[in-house]
């Protein structure tokens, strides 16, 4: 196994025998890369479900807590700059730790620009696989009164996007259960923001692709994804700034000045990734409200 895939099972481990009002012990100092997350380290998920029947990635991994219920349920989105630069093994430690917190996590899959996805169907994707929470509900016991949705880096869009009160195109938004907090990890909360700086930090344009065009070609597409001048159904938002250099600071102002509580916290910089792996000391400074937000607390 990989010497960091090592201590990452290691990390996980800890975390497993964390009571859920601690944090895992920040003792991993290792910085983890995308090749470090993009293999399968985590816990096995109580199941691999597929929420439509189109392509291969419409899947997710059903993680549910011991007890009775109902559970809080949280959907994780993974970055990858749209572009398969991620995978759902990204997101897997933080779904077995929230798992192993009282929150269920939904860990997804979806199409991206390199494997069938771009306008409008990565969209279609994240809608369908939100919808599905619907169909696991009954039998997993999920509460659909306390969903979260934690996007990483660019899995932010989906997070803001079906937090809004109109998520517009009725093909995309039909059928979803509301969503009552979403978490913001070192991604663009202004999805407009970052057109123009995607190439330094996906090393190709991607935004104009996913969106199928550029903002002044298609602005109801971005207006329907943009947190000015829309409003939102959550009851809450987390927003992390990590090491992108995004403007985090205008689009908090825009949520704040709608009335949305919105918990702000930053990185100062550091690694892009660790935020993600649970026993690092990235993840110990975001892991107490991360647990909060996504309990419905």
């Amino acid at each position: 196994m990989h010497k960091a895939a090592t201590a990452l099972f290691a990390t996980i481990s800890l975390a497993a025998c964390t009571p859920s009002d601690l944090v895992p012990t920040p003792a991993d100092t290792t910085m983890y890369s995308p090749a470090d997350l993009n293999v399968d380290i985590a816990k096995k998920p109580l199941a691999r479900i597929a929420y439509a029947g189109e392509a291969e990635q419409q899947i997710g991994d059903l993680r549910v807590p011991e007890g009775e219920g109902p559970h809080p349920v949280a959907m994780l989105v993974h970055g990858g700059c749209w572009n398969n630069l991620g995978s759902i093994h990204n997101m897997g430690p933080m779904a077995d730790w929230l798992a192993e917190n009282g929150v269920a996590s939904w860990n997804i899959d979806y199409r991206e620009l390199q494997n069938g996805g771009g306008w409008p169907q990565t969209f279609v994707d994240w809608a369908a696989a939100l919808s599905h929470l619907k169909t696991l509900a009954p039998e997993h016991n999920l509460d659909l009164e306390r969903i979260t949705v934690i996007g990483h880096s660019s899995g932010t869009t989906p997070a803001v996007w079906l937090g809004m009160a109109d998520r517009g195109d009725a093909i995309v938004a039909e059928n979803i259960p509301e969503v009552r907090a979403a978490v913001v990890l070192d991604g663009p909360v202004s999805l407009a923001e970052m057109d123009g700086v995607d190439a330094d930090i996906c090393r190709v344009p991607v935004v104009s692709q996913l969106m199928g065009g550029a903002p002044d070609e298609v602005p109801g597409r971005y207006a329907m994804v943009e947190p000015a001048g829309n409003t939102f159904a959550l009851e809450e938002m987390l927003v992390v700034a990590g090491s992108l250099p995004l403007d985090f600071d205008t689009p908090v102002a825009t949520l704040r000045e709608q009335g949305l509580k919105v918990t702000k916290i930053n990185l100062d910089g550091k690694s892009h990734f660790n935020l993600v792996v649970p026993g690092t000391p990235d993840f110990a400074e975001i892991a107490p409200d991360l647990l909060r937000v996504s309990q419905g607390k």
